[in-house]
């Protein structure tokens, strides 16, 4: 939330006096957004936040109350799937891959710096087990790494 406010939100709607702000000013957010190319999840996504800022300053006495917001019809876009064929290919590469270095080791001289730790660049013993897992709850490589560690639960 706090990358959304930063990046989008603040540099749009930060001078807006919150007890100014009106529909027009989401409308405003959501033009920009729209205008960037994000999809009317992610809009929707925004004035959500929006209105939990809002209504903070409802909470907290800054506000009266919180203007009606305008309606963004968020048009379904479901995710890719792989085939039980594409499945099986991908998670028997990750076997075969296992403990393998990256080819960019290859191409790397001694010292020479590289945006990913060296030991890094081996292919994890656990990546089929973590693509298998991944596929069977549907959840995305980005939002694994927010995941609690298993081994932290004991």
């Amino acid at each position: 939330m706090g990358n959304r406010l930063r990046a989008n939100v603040i540099p749009l709607l930060g001078a807006v006096p919150a007890q100014a702000f009106a529909t027009s000013d989401a409308q405003r957010l959501i033009d920009h957004l729209g205008a960037q190319g994000f999809t009317s999840t992610t809009i929707a996504q925004y004035l959500v936040l929006l209105r939990k800022v809002l209504m903070h300053g409802v909470n907290i006495g800054v506000l009266r109350d919180a203007p009606p917001f305008p309606k963004v019809k968020v048009r379904s876009q479901p995710r890719g799937s792989f085939s039980v064929a594409e499945y099986r290919a991908v998670v028997a590469a990750a076997r075969r891959l296992r403990g393998q270095p990256h080819p960019v080791l290859d191409q790397l001289a001694s010292g020479e710096r590289f945006w990913i730790a060296r030991e890094l660049l081996v292919m994890p013993q656990e990546l089929p087990w973590s693509i298998r897992w991944m596929v069977n709850t549907f959840v995305r490589p980005s939002e694994k790494k927010k995941a609690p560690s298993l081994a932290a639960r004991g």
